[in-house]
């Protein structure tokens, strides 16, 4: 997970990495974080905010 925070750190506009940072927060039991990384996408980015929002109603 630090390498991928890191990554995300020096590349803050790559949705990919937010929203798989996202997933990382969500299966290690922090929603807030993932919730933060997911608001991060912007709506040009509707099926990574669709499949984040999946993630959520489970």
């Amino acid at each position: 997970m630090l390498f991928l925070q890191k990554t995300v750190e020096f590349n803050p506009d790559n949705k990919d990495l937010l929203y798989n940072l996202g997933n990382v927060y969500f299966d290690h039991q922090d929603p807030w974080a993932a919730i933060s990384c997911y608001e991060k996408l912007d709506d040009s980015d509707a099926e990574l905010k669709t499949m984040s929002e999946k993630l959520f109603r489970q």
